[in-house]
């Protein structure tokens, strides 16, 4: 008679305290940590433009001047480490993680036009989804992927606002697009921010490191780098791209 109750009492026991498998973790993309991002650069670019000069070294000095107004403004804590306090850019977490950055910056770099930049970023989603690889992995992946294709709109954006202005200088363009001319330098420098590729020996580390959502920690010249080449090229002065 114990016996037969066995299987009651299971049941009994699983109705009150549910005995189903339990949910796998949900692979999500971080919208909010992207905006926040593009907050950023776009703060960055805004003051950056009103520099004499857009190269990087002092792009970067002014991107370390506004740290804390636009901490303040948007309730964030960037965490920036000024030189001698921080041992620089931990190395990738993953071997997956540097494969991404390294076809983050390839891809751009082979890219003829900024719509062909994002089919090969939806390519790489897919194969991210197609992996093997942890929900957690993956939707760290996934929104690095996501954070590049939405720069690359900001990108396309601001030369779309700002196209007019140039037209009246009337000068001749000396290269054929927005992303040849200089959008895919800029998604290249992003897409290496986490090891620093890309930033053509300018500032670098030695002005220190600040933490920023999604791409993580990475030297304040990476961040000077990619403000510094999209006020440039709407300001008509040479970048750091070639």
């Amino acid at each position: 008679m114990k016996k037969r109750s066995i299987p009651l009492l299971f049941f009994t026991f699983c109705t009150l305290f549910s005995c189903q498998e339990p949910t796998p973790p949900e692979i999500k993309i971080d919208d909010e940590a992207i905006a926040t991002f593009i907050k950023f650069i776009d703060y960055s670019v805004q003051e950056v433009r009103r520099l004499p000069s857009t190269d990087v070294n002092s792009a970067t000095e002014a991107v370390i001047r506004i740290i804390p107004e636009f901490e303040k403004e948007y309730g964030v804590d960037l965490r920036y480490q000024a030189r001698g306090f921080s041992a620089g850019r931990a190395p990738a977490t993953s071997l997956s993680e540097r494969d991404l950055e390294e076809k983050l910056v390839y891809y751009s770099s082979i890219s003829e036009s900024e719509d062909d930049y994002l089919r090969k970023l939806r390519a790489l989603r897919t194969e991210v989804m197609n992996s093997t690889l942890s929900p957690a992995i993956k939707s760290k992946l996934l929104t690095r992927i996501a954070l590049q294709e939405e720069v690359v709109k900001y990108l396309d954006k601001v030369d779309q606002t700002t196209r007019s202005e140039k037209d009246k200088d009337d000068k001749k363009e000396e290269c054929s697009g927005w992303w040849k001319c200089w959008g895919k330098c800029v998604a290249g420098i992003l897409g290496g921010a986490a090891t620093g590729a890309l930033t053509f020996g300018f500032a670098g580390a030695a002005v220190g490191t600040v933490t920023v959502p999604v791409v993580g920690t990475v030297s304040a010249g990476t961040v000077g780098a990619i403000a510094g080449g999209v006020a440039g090229a709407l300001t008509g002065a040479t970048t750091s791209c070639d």
